[in-house]
């Protein structure tokens, strides 16, 4: 990561996140993509619904600012955020569908839970993240020790631990989590949660640039077939092959065993059932 003079100015030229927040505009257009996006923790919204939401939100401002501030018409603005340079929103037809849909670039998502991350999230909780910290560095330090008996040795703390665990639950000893630690978890569930959707739009959008490398490659070059092909599937190796791509063939992997998605799934509900649990769904939506 560079924070070179260079490097900042010619980020501030290039980033469409920046060139949102620098916009003139920033309070009208942001304040729309993320009620209509974000906060309903929407992957995509169908064009014409997107239009009828931000007529709504025109109408609501001109009863406060007059209709004068925003004069255009929500369809106009909306193409006006799709075909700027660089774009705010993506304008596509989905493969199993016949309605246009939108959705917002990973750069203009960044920028928002950046302001999102800035008014603060009125709970701070150092517990649960120190744990998971914690968990994550005797992750790695067992995954890549080649100490056999060091392996052992942790393993072995974690049955007795867990044999406790299971003679505390036997016994009725175990209390669970307080109310402070249960609200603390949720909130860092729905952090992880918001950030694994942002990550899931930005290596959708880094393979549709790729795709687009690809395509352009092969409209300009003058290979035979077998060539080309050497050219598609080199491109895609880049990225199987890439610190990411392995990292997202995991994550598909995993999520595709049915005994996972079964137990995610259960486990989900089971989280909803809980006392307060629904409420405070509601309060991270409100």
């Amino acid at each position: 990561m560079n924070f070179g003079f260079e490097q900042l100015e010619q980020l501030k030229e290039s980033s469409t996140a920046l060139r949102l927040l620098r916009s003139p505009h920033f309070p009208f257009i942001g304040s729309f993509l993320y009620q209509a996006f974000l906060h309903t923790n929407r992957r995509s919204i169908p064009y014409q619904e997107l239009v009828t939401l931000l007529d709504y939100h025109l109408t609501d401002l001109s009863e406060i600012y007059g209709s004068d501030k925003y004069p255009k018409s929500a369809q106009a603005y909306l193409e006006d955020w799709i075909n700027i340079k660089g774009g705010y929103l993506r304008k596509y037809l989905p493969m199993q569908g016949d309605s246009i849909e939108c959705d917002l670039l990973p750069d203009v998502e960044k920028a928002l839970r950046w302001i999102e991350e800035m008014q603060g999230s009125g709970f701070v909780g150092t517990e649960s993240r120190l744990k998971l910290l914690m968990g994550l560095i005797s992750d790695l330090v067992h995954g890549t020790s080649e100490d056999k008996q060091s392996k052992l040795q942790t393993l072995k703390q974690r049955k007795a631990e867990l044999e406790q665990e299971i003679q505390a639950v036997e016994l009725g000893m175990d209390i669970g989590y307080s109310d402070s630690q249960v609200r603390e978890k949720m909130f860092l569930i729905s952090t992880m949660s918001r950030q694994l959707l942002g990550d899931f739009r930005q290596v959708e959008a880094n393979f549709r640039s790729l795709d687009k490398d690809t395509r352009k490659k092969i409209s300009q070059t003058d290979l035979h077939k077998g060539g080309m092909l050497d050219v598609v599937f080199g491109d895609q190796n880049v990225i199987d092959d890439s610190d990411e791509g392995q990292s997202f063939s995991a994550f598909f992997e995993l999520l595709m065993r049915g005994e996972m998605r079964n137990k995610l799934r259960d486990d989900l509900k089971n989280l909803l059932s809980i006392e307060g649990g629904m409420e405070f769904v509601n309060y991270l939506l409100a």
